[in-house]
């Protein structure tokens, strides 16, 4: 509800415009804005897309090339709208599911005072905030490989079932259980 309202005033307002004005930035982002409409105007099927890293060599691709007046663009330049024509709404999903997932596990060990809970917070805030202006999601670069080890935790195993654990024990998202 509080995303909808800020929204809805960014919307009204300008708000991020008048933020980018002041720091010197183009609100268009570098033009990217332009590429998104371009790549939003393709009709890619709204499911399941193009299929993993297709939409550039298909036709959608090559209209937005042609489109936009230059030649070789590969990416979105924004991985959720990437994750979009690749995957559709189903593949935005799972991303989406993934990026929540890990945000939760993220704070819950930020917030039990891990000094991995802050890195992996921090690559979690890094990967959503560089995707609106590059496409990093599924792609072998290393933002997506340190988040995504950030990510995983494997739990510690034991040597004897019945010895007590020298660490507090956590749940699937961070916090510890009593």
């Amino acid at each position: 509800m509080v995303l909808t309202g800020l929204v809805g005033l960014n919307k009204t307002f300008g708000i991020s415009d008048a933020i980018l004005h002041a720091f010197g930035r183009d609100p268009t982002l570098t033009d990217r804005t332009f590429i998104w409409q371009a790549i939003l105007d393709q009709k890619t099927d709204p499911l399941v897309g193009c299929g993993f890293y297709s939409f550039w060599d298909t036709e959608f691709g090559r209209n937005v090339n042609i489109a936009l007046g230059v030649d070789g663009l590969g990416s979105a330049h924004n991985g959720f709208l990437e994750t979009y024509v690749d995957g559709g709404v189903v593949g935005l999903g799972l991303l989406v599911f993934l990026l929540l997932a890990a945000g939760a596990r993220s704070i819950g060990r930020l917030f039990n005072g891990s000094l991995f809970g802050r890195m992996a917070f921090g690559f979690w805030a890094i990967i959503i905030f560089s995707n609106i202006s590059e496409a990093n999601f599924f792609r072998l670069g290393p933002i997506w490989f340190m988040f995504l080890l950030l990510a995983i935790e494997c739990p510690r195993q034991l040597s004897h079932a019945s010895e007590e654990p020298d660490v507090p024990v956590r749940d699937a998202i961070g916090f510890t259980q009593t």
